[in-house]
């Protein structure tokens, strides 16, 4: 990777498939942070760099990916706002998701996560403050 991104925020409940991603990314050089859920991630975003990319489940419990892209968009903080988002979700379609970049649909294919990764979390590194 000649630029390093920064790291991804990876907003998902299911340990078995957290774990799984930050597995695939880690081996791939990417630095990942983790939530359980969309409050979680707020959190995150508040107190912690700015991610190049987050991978927001929808299905979660406390806040769903929803509540969260809802909530996000009232951060004052314009690079948080910014970070593209990519849902995973087992759900059929999505209509109409605002800020989103993209959609995986569960179970994810790696190579198409890894696509995902590659074109999004490097294209953030070069967008202006």
């Amino acid at each position: 990777m000649d630029d390093v991104p920064g790291p991804i925020l990876l907003v998902e409940d299911d340990p078995a498939m957290r774990d799984a991603v930050v597995e695939l990314l880690e081996g791939e050089g990417y630095a990942v942070r983790c939530a359980a859920n969309g409050r979680q991630a707020l959190e995150l975003l508040a107190r912690s760099e700015t991610p190049s990319l987050i991978l927001l489940d929808l299905m979660m419990p406390i806040m769903d990916g929803w509540q969260f892209l809802e909530e996000r968009r009232r951060i004052e903080d314009s690079g948080a706002r910014r970070a593209p988002v990519v849902l995973l979700s087992g759900l059929g379609f999505i209509r109409g998701a605002v800020g989103v970049a993209d959609f995986l649909r569960k179970p994810i294919d790696a190579e198409a996560l890894l696509g995902c990764v590659r074109r999004f979390a490097h294209a953030s590194t070069h967008q202006p403050a």
